[in-house]
């Protein structure tokens, strides 16, 4: 889903196709992390469901949808500045009434796989340093959905929500070293935010 900001506004197949071919490229070179890390999580899968859906799944919803827009409304406020939705936001909405099942297959499976590889596995990596990881892994999370119409300090303020969720998923992969947790916390609220979306279209006639 991210990856589609380098590149020029295509038609919806051309953005799954593209969206596809990084997909097979990041699962191929990551490969050996995520059929180990599969193998685990299958040999102790109660323990890690419960670890990412009764634990983590809460903490995500709580600090990236619920405080972290208390904090960017109270700050928007102390500045005097109009609350209004990210333009990835509305891009996204945009590009799902266009096309919702190829746009809620990237956004279920191929977002959140490639995005926690990136995130997780390459920034743990690179950098040893517990807190630097943490604070890149969350921050980075945040920039890249928030660099299309990027827009001082607006965009810096609305960066908090996804710093907040990009952090609560570093911790989990931190946590249980297992990158299958992340990418399963990150599915499952992306799935409920499609199926809002769906619903949403529903509703208004549009499929």
């Amino acid at each position: 889903m991210f990856f589609s900001v380098f590149f020029l506004p295509v038609s919806a197949i051309s953005k799954f196709i593209e969206n596809f071919i990084i997909f097979c490229i990041v699962i191929f070179l990551y490969r050996k992390s995520l059929l180990r890390d599969l193998k685990l999580l299958k040999a102790n899968l109660v323990k890690y469901l419960f670890f990412c859906f009764i634990i983590w799944s809460v903490i995500y919803v709580v600090l990236g949808d619920v405080i972290g827009p208390i904090i960017e409304s109270s700050l928007m406020k102390m500045l005097g500045l109009s609350e209004e939705v990210t333009l990835n936001q509305k891009m996204v909405l945009s590009e799902f009434e266009k096309s919702p099942i190829l746009m809620g297959i990237i956004m279920i499976i191929f977002g959140p796989i490639m995005e926690e590889i990136i995130f997780r596995i390459n920034i743990k990596q690179i950098f040893r340093n517990i807190f630097i990881y943490y604070l890149l892994s969350g921050f980075l999370f945040g920039a890249v959905h928030n660099i299309r119409g990027f827009s001082f300090p607006i965009s810096l303020i609305q960066v908090i929500s996804y710093f907040l969720s990009g952090l609560v998923l570093a911790i989990i992969y931190k946590k249980s070293k297992n990158i299958w947790c992340s990418i399963i916390v990150h599915v499952t609220i992306n799935t409920l935010i499609v199926i809002s979306l769906l619903s949403s279209l529903y509703e208004g006639g549009a499929i």
